[in-house]
């Protein structure tokens, strides 16, 4: 496919024209089309459809209704407006030895850096990097002296609601099991040697 199609654009060009016009437009098969609605999840004219339309018919069309995909995307956006919320100062310091420790190992962290005190939109995989990080050391940080607290319920719950917000956009990263008592995070690159 030659561009990007929304799928508001997609439902209105397959009730305005034939499927065949519109592959033809695009420079795809009409199949990829009927793919494409499909993946989108955009309804298609019934068999006839334009049968009746050429003999001057106006028959209805059907709303474009939210389906799956169209709440799935709401859903991630609405987790990444709770993501951008502000990090508490603890949050920030977590945050920012995680930032530290991955700088020495050569990662590019510089467009990883909160601003005013809110999470940035990072790439997935240095935000599943991020919270691994911080899964697995923050208390090694606090015992260590890097975060000056001491590691206590609270100390755990500021990490772990950081974690959490980190969640949405390590997301594609990420698979998360979820037990009776708390969630596990994993790569997904550690998962796959499980599955062979």
């Amino acid at each position: 496919m030659q561009r990007e199609i929304s799928r508001e654009e997609l439902f209105a060009m397959i009730w305005e024209r034939p499927t065949q016009e519109i592959a033809k437009e695009l420079g795809v098969s009409d199949v990829a089309i009927g793919k494409l609605c499909t993946r989108l999840q955009v309804p298609k004219p019934p068999r006839g459809y334009w049968a009746r339309v050429q003999s001057g018919q106006t028959p209805r069309r059907p709303p474009l209704a939210a389906f799956r995909d169209e709440l799935e995307r709401r859903r991630r956006e609405t987790a990444r407006a709770r993501a951008a919320e502000m990090l508490t100062k603890l949050q920030q310091k977590f945050y920012e030895v995680a930032l530290s420790e991955l700088k020495g190992r050569g990662i590019d962290v510089d467009g990883a850096r909160t601003r005013g005190g809110r999470l940035p939109e990072v790439h997935p995989d240095l935000a599943a990097q991020i919270l691994l990080l911080i899964q697995h050391r923050a208390r090694e940080w606090v015992e260590q002296g890097r975060i000056s607290t001491r590691w206590v319920h609270s100390v755990e719950s500021t990490a772990s609601n950081l974690v959490g917000r980190l969640l949405p956009l390590a997301r594609p990263q990420i698979v998360v099991f979820e037990s009776d008592r708390k969630k596990v995070v994993t790569p997904k690159t550690v998962l796959s040697f499980w599955r062979a």
